[in-house]
Protein backbone atom coordinates (compact mmCIF):
# COMPACT_ATOMS: atom_id res chain seq x y z
CA UNK A 1 0.00 0.00 0.00
CA UNK A 2 1.05 3.54 -0.77
CA UNK A 3 0.25 6.83 0.68
CA UNK A 4 -0.82 9.82 -1.57
CA UNK A 5 -0.87 13.78 -0.27
CA UNK A 6 -2.48 15.03 -3.22
CA UNK A 7 -2.21 19.43 -3.91
CA UNK A 8 -4.24 21.37 -5.97
CA UNK A 9 -3.22 24.13 -7.67
CA UNK A 10 -4.67 27.85 -8.56
CA UNK A 11 -8.51 28.36 -8.46
CA UNK A 12 -8.89 24.79 -6.47
CA UNK A 13 -8.85 23.27 -3.15
CA UNK A 14 -8.70 20.01 -2.04
CA UNK A 15 -12.25 18.57 -3.15
CA UNK A 16 -11.46 18.35 -6.75
CA UNK A 17 -8.90 15.45 -5.59
CA UNK A 18 -12.07 13.22 -4.55
CA UNK A 19 -12.71 11.25 -7.99
CA UNK A 20 -8.79 10.34 -7.63
CA UNK A 21 -8.66 9.43 -4.01
CA UNK A 22 -11.56 7.34 -4.56
CA UNK A 23 -9.74 5.58 -7.84
CA UNK A 24 -6.51 5.07 -5.06
CA UNK A 25 -8.65 3.46 -2.21
CA UNK A 26 -10.07 1.05 -4.47
CA UNK A 27 -6.94 0.24 -4.98
CA UNK A 28 -5.74 -0.71 -1.60
CA UNK A 29 -4.07 2.71 -1.23
CA UNK A 30 -4.71 5.71 1.01
CA UNK A 31 -4.86 9.02 -0.15
CA UNK A 32 -5.74 12.44 1.76
CA UNK A 33 -5.99 15.81 -0.72
CA UNK A 34 -4.68 19.07 1.39
CA UNK A 35 -6.50 22.50 1.02
CA UNK A 36 -4.09 25.48 0.80
CA UNK A 37 -4.23 28.66 2.87
CA UNK A 38 -6.08 31.36 0.58
CA UNK A 39 -7.84 28.45 -1.65
CA UNK A 40 -11.72 27.65 -0.85
CA UNK A 41 -15.08 29.39 -0.52
CA UNK A 42 -15.08 32.19 2.20
CA UNK A 43 -11.14 32.16 3.55
CA UNK A 44 -9.18 35.45 2.87
CA UNK A 45 -7.09 35.23 -0.84
CA UNK A 46 -4.04 37.30 0.53
CA UNK A 47 -1.47 34.65 1.36
CA UNK A 48 1.57 33.69 -0.07
CA UNK A 49 3.68 31.21 -1.53
CA UNK A 50 5.44 30.40 2.22
CA UNK A 51 1.63 30.32 3.39
CA UNK A 52 1.01 28.07 0.96
CA UNK A 53 3.96 25.24 1.52
CA UNK A 54 3.09 25.86 5.21
CA UNK A 55 -0.16 24.44 4.66
CA UNK A 56 1.08 21.26 3.26
CA UNK A 57 3.33 21.00 6.28
CA UNK A 58 0.79 21.48 8.71
CA UNK A 59 -1.27 18.96 7.17
CA UNK A 60 1.47 16.37 7.06
CA UNK A 61 2.02 16.69 10.60
CA UNK A 62 -1.64 16.36 11.64
CA UNK A 63 -2.01 13.09 9.48
CA UNK A 64 1.47 12.18 11.17
CA UNK A 65 3.31 12.48 7.75
CA UNK A 66 5.48 14.31 8.88
CA UNK A 67 9.12 12.64 6.70
CA UNK A 68 6.89 14.69 3.72
CA UNK A 69 8.17 18.26 6.30
CA UNK A 70 11.76 16.93 5.55
CA UNK A 71 11.19 15.74 1.53
CA UNK A 72 9.44 19.36 1.28
CA UNK A 73 12.60 21.22 2.86
CA UNK A 74 15.09 19.56 0.92
CA UNK A 75 16.61 17.18 3.62
CA UNK A 76 16.54 13.36 2.76
CA UNK A 77 14.44 11.35 4.33
CA UNK A 78 12.49 8.09 3.91
CA UNK A 79 9.02 9.30 2.61
CA UNK A 80 6.07 8.10 4.53
CA UNK A 81 3.78 9.41 1.58
CA UNK A 82 4.07 10.16 -2.52
CA UNK A 83 3.06 13.98 -2.47
CA UNK A 84 1.08 14.88 -5.97
CA UNK A 85 1.64 18.49 -7.23
CA UNK A 86 -0.46 18.68 -10.30
CA UNK A 87 -3.91 18.77 -11.95
CA UNK A 88 -6.09 15.93 -11.46
CA UNK A 89 -5.55 13.06 -14.02
CA UNK A 90 -8.14 13.57 -16.72
CA UNK A 91 -7.84 9.49 -17.31
CA UNK A 92 -8.96 8.57 -13.46
CA UNK A 93 -11.38 11.31 -13.12
CA UNK A 94 -13.31 10.50 -16.29
CA UNK A 95 -12.68 13.33 -18.36
CA UNK A 96 -11.21 12.71 -21.79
Amino acid sequence: MLNFLLVHGSWHDGSMWQPVIDALELRGHAARAVTLAGHGKGVDKAVSHDDCVQSVLDFANRHDLRDIGSRLGRQRAAARAIVVVAPRPRIVSGEH
